[in-house]
């Protein structure tokens, strides 16, 4: 995988940030070759800051180096879905109960109202802002989380994870929009627990993740668009931007 580069100035910044929100939203799809002079066509970047943020999309997984023929988005097939969601699994839960140990109390009431946040985005109505908005506050939540735990290599595996996790959710709301409603409100809410029975949170979480990755691999495994072993998102205009 090829080494990231830095890319000075907000518009190299600005093009990653775009790019990445579209490949994690599958607005681009799982698959899709991408070329530097049309994403700069297209998205009004230069074609350096188009290139140094493509590779730091390399780097992160998300996008893959094609010799002499450019790029494409790393395509997602069901075995990948089954290896994210039992390391997911794993990491998720641990990582909660190390940022619930190691936080400070200001650090606490943000991570718990973050996960409130989750919550309330699960109750608005179903549909592909919701998917976004939900998606967006579990993995800002999970980095205030990875804050606080103060593991550094355990924040760069979330950082790693997060984008194909924001991929894998976005094609599960897409096959089951009600997906996310299915945890009683008075968890993810303030309550005593977060503060005085930690292993009870992460015990839970542990409970819940589990459920979660199960649904999301029925899911995968039912889609219409699943074709051999390549995962790809449902195909509708919006999605052949690139």
């Amino acid at each position: 995988m090829t080494t990231p580069t830095k890319t000075t100035g907000s518009q190299g910044e600005q093009a990653y940030h775009a790019l990445r929100t579209r490949i994690v939203s599958c607005e681009v799809t799982p698959g899709t070759t991408l070329s530097e002079r049309r994403l700069a066509a297209e998205t009004g970047f230069g074609l350096a800051s188009i290139r140094n943020a493509l590779i730091r999309l390399d780097h992160e997984g998300l996008v893959e180096t094609l010799p002499r023929r450019g790029y494409r988005v790393t395509p997602l097939t069901v075995r990948d879905v089954d290896d994210l969601m039992e390391v997911w699994s794993i990491v998720g839960p641990e990582l909660l109960r190390l940022g619930l140990t190691r936080a400070d109390p200001a650090q606490r009431r943000r991570i718990v109202a973050g996960f409130a946040q989750i919550q309330r985005a699960a109750h608005l109505p179903t549909g592909p802002e919701t998917a976004a908005r939900i998606i967006d506050e579990s993995e800002k939540t999970f980095a205030l989380v990875a804050n606080a735990a103060g593991n550094l290599r355990l924040a760069a595996l979330l950082q790693d994870l997060s984008g194909d996790l924001g991929r894998v959710w976005t094609l599960a709301f897409n096959a089951d929009p009600g997906l996310a409603r299915f945890e009683p409100e008075e968890f993810w809410a303030p309550s005593r627990a977060w503060d005085n029975d930690h292993s009870a949170v992460v015990d839970h979480s542990r409970h819940l993740i589990g459920v979660v990755a199960t649904r999301i691999r029925d899911l995968v495994r039912q889609l219409p668009e699943v074709a051999d072993t390549e995962l790809r998102a449902p195909h509708t205009s919006a999605h052949h931007s690139c």
